[in-house]
């Protein structure tokens, strides 16, 4: 898992990253949260098919369901990341970290998994994985128009310093 990490983190810093691009790759965004969320689900995935019944495999049932949610999680930010709306990337994973945080303490409360609940259990479950879904896929879409929105402030505070002066200095279109 470690090896694997390492590997994507050094393939993220191998993206080409132009100072001046006119426009943002949205392509390589998006399939960047396709690849996040789609990684999320074979991780999870696998935890899931592998795991016992009974006993000590609904915890590794719960950790493959809480992998999927991580991969909704860090699918917008990475996504977002691409075209260097951080920020933008954060306010659309708060909903899937949310959610994430809500299966998390379900299945702190619930230690025998959500196969042998009530089915109001089952719903809860069902519907914060589908939040996260929603929001995650919604990001996705989102970071296809990020060539058509502007990055740029409308008002700059630059500080200046220059022979005989130091100071701000108050920029922006007019």
């Amino acid at each position: 898992m470690r090896v694997s990490s390492i590997f994507l983190g050094s393939a993220l810093l191998a993206v080409p990253r132009f100072a001046r691009a006119a426009e943002p790759d949205t392509d390589l965004a998006f399939f960047t949260a396709a690849a996040v969320d789609t990684a999320g689900f074979v991780a999870g995935g696998a935890l899931m098919a592998t795991s016992r019944t009974g006993g000590s495999g609904d915890a590794q049932r719960s950790f493959g369901w809480l992998a999927i949610q991580a991969g909704f999680t860090l699918s917008p930010i990475a996504a977002h990341g691409v075209v260097g709306e951080w920020d933008r990337g954060a306010l659309f994973a708060a909903v899937p970290a949310g959610a994430l945080a809500g299966t998390a303490a379900f299945y702190r409360s619930r230690t025998d998994g959500v196969e042998f609940s009530t089915q109001d259990s089952q719903w809860l479950v069902w519907g914060l994985f589908t939040a996260g879904l929603a929001a995650s896929t919604a990001a996705a879409i989102d970071v296809l128009f990020a060539g058509g929105r502007r990055h740029e402030p409308t008002i700059a505070l630059r500080p200046t310093i220059g022979p005989g002066q130091a100071g701000l200095r108050i920029e922006g279109p007019l």
